[in-house]
């Protein structure tokens, strides 16, 4: 077996950081520390070794994007999920554009699950009703057809490219054909900070 991912979790309900440590713990997390506010973090941080950095919003002292802008001077090389409650856009904008390692809401577990599958295998996870909504403000994806749309946003999942055919009704070619189509209109780089594929 091998070595724990240590995660830290910044949450001002006592409430959602026993349920994010109840999950983390079942998907192999070691829990090394458990903030409730930005002036905790902000004392305590450098003491404890991590590689993640679980950040919810809205905290007493600050927000979420605060705790990020701070934790990324010490840690450079610590990986950040925000996973939050229901958030208005502007948010959800601000962290996605930090680029955090994803975004998932509190109340879908099976959400923070697949953030900590894609964020272990090195890949981003915004959890869909998030990507959905980040991709109607973003300018850089209007230029896409609605089944290149319909498509981005599967393709955002961790499905694989057959399952993603089966559920659109199309076949595989199909998709790696609007794979490639979006790629073309949008950039790789672009692509790759959203999707896992």
């Amino acid at each position: 077996m091998g070595i724990r991912k240590r995660i830290i979790i910044v949450d001002d309900s006592t409430i959602s950081r026993l349920f994010l440590k109840s999950i983390f713990e079942e998907n192999g997390l070691q829990v090394v520390g458990q903030f409730s506010s930005l002036s905790e973090l902000k004392s305590n941080l450098i003491k404890i070794e991590h590689d993640y950095i679980c950040l919810d919003y809205f905290l007493g002292d600050g927000t979420g994007v605060d705790a990020y802008e701070f934790a990324k001077q010490y840690c450079q090389k610590s990986k950040f999920l925000f996973i939050s409650s229901r958030l208005a856009i502007s948010n959800l904008i601000a962290m996605f554009e930090l680029g955090t390692c994803g975004i998932a809401y509190k109340e879908s577990s099976s959400s923070i699950k697949s953030l900590l599958l894609a964020v272990h295998e090195g890949r981003y996870y915004y959890a869909p009703v998030i990507a959905n909504k980040i991709l109607q403000f973003n300018l850089e994806v209007k230029s896409l057809t609605s089944n290149e749309k319909t498509t981005f946003l599967k393709l955002m999942t961790d499905e694989p490219i057959s399952k993603l055919a089966e559920t659109l009704k199309v076949n595989d070619r199909t998709i790696w054909r609007r794979r490639n189509e979006i790629i073309n209109k949008i950039g790789r780089a672009t692509f790759d900070r959203y999707c896992a594929q």
